[in-house]
């Protein structure tokens, strides 16, 4: 295990009162020494274990495990199975190797904590641990409990996921630039002569022969990719850059192969060859890599564990990975569980919520005998489902592949297309010009002119305009935590005239958001304590709201003396006892189940009366009696307003699409100015209406499962880093953060690339123009041709950089 930082040891850890010894945070009332068992269990073994090591390195660090207790632990009894060897793991000579990816590193005594955890672990042969990505590899025998040690290290307060296997390519790239940059640099060295009027000297020819030889295999293995590419286009009758520079390549050898042979050693272009094919690998070697990290980044945001399901066997259950469910199996979901497959409730109820398969804010009540959408996830007790169909062929897989298939359709570099259909005719129609206007005075000097026209419009300065001014692009994108997928989004973001946002989780931040509050009863001190112990104890999805707005370090909640058993009431609420007081928390239709009295029903009522479109409320009742309420609204992010008045300057028309109510879309259109708003749409309609439109560029935004097959047909996805997997997907550009004034400044930084790009198109004809006219008129000789190659291509590098870090808006 590789550690990171070495630290002195004169410090020692601060332990604060009526906190949690583990991991710090503030202790809530009947917690006693640690906040969670997690906390508990990591605490005992660091003390039995005598790593007491850890709590210094944390102290002198000032940092404190990133622990996630308010969501639901994953399971982890994937890794000991034989699919997780097959798919994730690579065979190795004692055992296996894999890769998980650890969430919340964030200082040494993190990578101290994780090596010791580690070591502790009976059958890992040994391990190494990236603190700057987080990635983890391990190599461990057959007969290793991966699942125990991932439990231990997410119980430590970090979170555990799984990353794919990388492809080689980026090493086989970078491979294939060196080496090319080498044989360019060896024949540029075997040129010398002919640059410094040494061409008559008794080593000349074998220079050249030299330079000779080192071109083969640069042809045969640099400039690989440009053959490839050009064959294709060619089979397909589909013209790319590809084709004028393998001309262009073929050319120059062609002709200094024959004046190599006819001795003529001072019309050579082996350096200019060589020079040419280095400058394009570096130019799209630093485009990929762009493109790679955007990819990267977003595959640190998919990492996750495969979930595991109870599933009944018998008289029993266990678990098993979703991928070996089959239709008619018996399914088993606790409170906050994701449902990954499409199935029938079979409990007497159940409380769902639909916000990534909808995009419904509000959750909702199902009953026995009704479906359960893969997406779904449980927020009230345990309820067992019937599994309709195989996972690869529930709604969503079916949706999901359908999404895949308009990914694939999108649009190809509309510049490089463009260019391509010009330069290549243009190029030969030149060259033979130039072929025939000699020819009848001169033969062999007509041939020459034709073959030296060609290697001076070969077209590395137009080749390396767009990669190059998309590589710096994607650089300064990733900078300001936007990372691009599709390099071509920068030729499409002009073009675009409608931007399309969902609601729920992009407009909106997602969760429910406490505004006010009503007190009919005193003692609201022990009602907020009490209110926050039976919703937690229910995992009901409005706990983490009452936490948020009561629970702070700066106001304590009092001592409470007993808190009885804790229903959750599918479709109403939470009941249980506190205190011996029976308490119901509920929404307030669900009031009168509960309460007779007239003054408290009537005050509901009053309440229910002046509640609008985006705004709900709950009741709190002890014993039968009105003791509060509170109003609820899914808030409006802080930026939205400015990003909209942002995309009006531009001349957009702005569109809200949401599964939500249409009510609730027609309030949030109006107030932020939108010119359109389409609620109540299904996943398949909100596909449909972004697709239909062909003589529109559309831009969607969204975060959710029922937002993927939109994300995939429009011109442009966009999706935040806390959207879910699919949408991160699917997407084109991801942003680091729900923002919406980044969709201003990715139009900003589109405008940007354009302009490098044009700026490097128009250096680059413009050479094109001024050598061309030389060449044709016999002006230029090798020795010029060969100095202006590289230094246009040198020149678009340059003009691109500078004018990506000039000033935006």
């Amino acid at each position: 295990m590789r550690v990171v930082q070495t630290l002195s040891k004169d410090q020692t850890a601060t332990v604060v009162a009526d906190a949690c010894l583990h991991c710090g945070e503030p202790l809530v009332p009947r917690q006693q020494d640690f906040c969670c068992s997690g906390c508990a269990l990591v605490h005992d073994l660091i003390e039995r274990r005598g790593w007491q090591e850890y709590y210094r390195l944390r102290a002198l660090n000032q940092g404190l495990p990133n622990q996630n207790k308010d969501n639901p632990a994953p399971s982890f009894g994937y890794l000991n199975t034989q699919s997780y060897y097959e798919k994730h793991c690579r065979r190795r000579e004692n055992g296996y190797q894999g890769t998980w990816y650890l969430e919340g590193l964030h200082c040494a005594a993190c990578v101290w904590l994780i090596e010791k955890l580690v070591q502790n672990c009976s059958g890992v042969i040994n391990s190494e641990l990236y603190f700057g990505t987080g990635k983890l590899v391990l190599w461990f025998r057959p007969d290793t409990d991966l699942e125990g040690l991932a439990n231990v290290i997410a119980a430590a307060g970090y979170q555990v996921g799984l990353v794919p296997q990388v492809s080689g390519e980026e090493g086989r790239d970078l491979l294939r630039l060196g080496v090319s940059g080498a044989l360019a640099g060896n024949i540029m060295l075997m040129s010398l002569p002919f640059y410094t009027g040494l061409e008559d000297g008794g080593f000349a020819l074998l220079f050249a022969w030299t330079a000779f030889v080192l071109s083969l295999p640069l042809l045969a293995y640099g400039a690989k990719p440009f053959f490839k590419r050009a064959g294709l286009a060619l089979r397909t009758r589909c013209l790319n850059l590809d084709v004028p520079i393998v001309i262009g390549l073929l050319s120059a050898f062609g002709l200094s192969t024959y004046s190599l042979v006819q001795g003529r050693i001072g019309d050579l272009y082996f350096d200019s060859m060589g020079m040419l094919v280095f400058f394009l690998l570096t130019g799209r070697y630093i485009q990929n890599m762009g493109v790679k990290r955007a990819l990267r980044e977003t595959q640190r945001l998919l990492a996750a564990m495969p979930q595991m399901v109870l599933c009944r066997e018998g008289e029993t259950w266990i678990e098993k990975p979703v991928e070996y469910l089959k239709a008619g199996d018996r399914l088993r979901f606790r409170a906050g569980d994701l449902v990954p497959v499409d199935g029938v409730l079979d409990s007497a109820g159940g409380v769902f919520n639909l916000h990534v398969v909808s995009g419904e804010a509000e959750p909702v009540t199902l009953t026995r005998g009704e479906q359960v959408l893969a997406g779904s996830v449980n927020l009230a007790g345990l309820v067992e489902i019937i599994l309709e169909n195989d996972a690869e062929n529930s709604r969503f897989a079916h949706f999901q592949e359908k999404s895949q298939k308009l990914s694939h359709k999108k649009h190809q570099d509309p510049i490089a297309e463009a260019a391509a259909r010009w330069f290549l005719p243009a190029a030969l129609t030149v060259a033979l010009l130039g072929f025939v206007l000699w020819y009848p005075s001169a033969p062999t000097r007509a041939f020459s002119v034709a073959l030296t026209v060609l290697i001076v419009v070969c077209p590395c300065a137009l080749a390396l305009a767009e990669p190059t001014a998309r590589a710096w692009g994607l650089s300064r994108a990733a900078q300001a935590g936007i990372w691009i997928k599709r390099p071509e989004v920068f030729a499409r973001m002009d073009q675009v005239d409608e931007v399309i946002f969902d609601k729920t989780g992009v407009i909106t931040e997602g969760l429910p958001k406490l505004i006010e509050t009503r007190w009919y009863m005193g003692r609201a001190h022990w009602y907020k304590a009490a209110i926050c112990a039976l919703e937690q104890a229910g995992h009901h999805p409005m706990a983490q709201m009452f936490l948020a707005a009561w629970q702070t370090p700066a106001t304590p909640a009092p001592t409470l003396a007993s808190v009885g058993e804790v229903q959750a009431l599918p479709g109403v609420g939470v009941r249980g006892t506190i205190d011996g007081c029976d308490l119901v928390v509920c929404s307030l239709a669900a009031v009168p189940q509960f309460c007779r009295d007239v003054a408290d029903l009537d005050a509901v009522d009053r309440l229910a009366a002046v509640l609008d479109a985006g705004h709900s409320a709950v009741a709190v009742l002890n014993n039968g009696r009105l003791a509060g309420t509170f109003t609820l609204e899914d808030a409006v992010g802080g930026e939205v307003a400015e990003a909209m008045a942002c995309l009006a300057r531009l001349g957009l028309q702005r569109t809200m699409l949401s599964g939500d109510r249409q009510a609730v879309v027609d309030k949030l259109t109006d107030l932020l100015g939108m010119e359109q708003g389409l609620g109540a749409r299904q996943p398949e309609e909100k596909l449909a209406y972004v697709a239909e439109g062909d003589a529109r560029v559309c831009l969607m935004v969204g975060d959710g499962l029922n937002d993927m097959g939109a994300l995939a047909a429009a011109d442009i996805g966009v999706t935040h880093a806390l959207g879910t997997g699919a949408a991160l997907e699917f997407a084109d550009v991801v942003l680091r953060r729900r923002d919406l004034t980044a969709i201003d400044q990715l139009f900003d930084l589109a405008a940007r690339v354009k302009r490098a790009t044009r700026r490097g198109l128009t250096l680059s004809l413009g050479y094109n123009l001024v050598a061309v006219s030389l060449s044709l008129a016999g002006l230029i000789g090798p020795l010029i041709a060969a100095v202006l190659m590289p230094l246009s291509s040198l020149s678009v590098i340059a003009v691109s950089a500078w004018t990506l870090r000039q000033r935006s808006r």
